[in-house]
């Protein structure tokens, strides 16, 4: 996020990075590819950590079946925390929220790491942040991520 716009993975239809596929059963049923095809995608993970990182990330952060968020948005100017339904994580180079991740650096990956640690943002903290990142979570606040 320091260094221009944030990069989110797994927006819808517009994934930019492809996770190992799976071989077709050359059908248009529902059914799992031959656990051939699984392997090989699982070991292609397997040799590309940070593709499995970012798979675990985003699944961890998952919101639990049955949560919902309302948006509010709110200017988040004033300082924000993180809405008790909402999961947030990171490692070194992402931070993941509700399943959706950002590639973060910097003064942002100090600050947005504090907010999933502390649940919580002061006014200070926010103006700190790049106007990439501010915007960001603003659009957490739209989605009822923050309160």
């Amino acid at each position: 996020m320091g260094s221009g716009k944030p990069k989110r993975h797994a927006q819808a239809g517009q994934d930019k990075r492809k996770l190992p596929h799976l071989r077709q059963t050359g059908s248009n049923d529902g059914r799992s590819p031959h656990g051939v095809a699984k392997e090989q995608a699982v070991r292609k993970l397997v040799n590309q950590p940070q593709w499995l990182q970012t798979l675990l990330g985003e699944y961890m952060t998952q919101a639990k079946s049955g949560v919902w968020f309302d948006g509010e948005g709110f200017d988040v100017s004033q300082g924000v925390a993180l809405d008790r339904r909402t999961r947030m994580m990171y490692d070194k180079r992402q931070i993941y929220i509700n399943g959706d991740s950002f590639r973060v650096r910097g003064a942002d990956a100090r600050l947005l790491r504090q907010l999933a640690d502390d649940r919580r943002l002061g006014a200070a903290q926010v103006a700190r942040l790049s106007a990439d990142a501010q915007m960001a979570l603003q659009d957490w606040a739209d989605n009822g991520w923050l309160k």
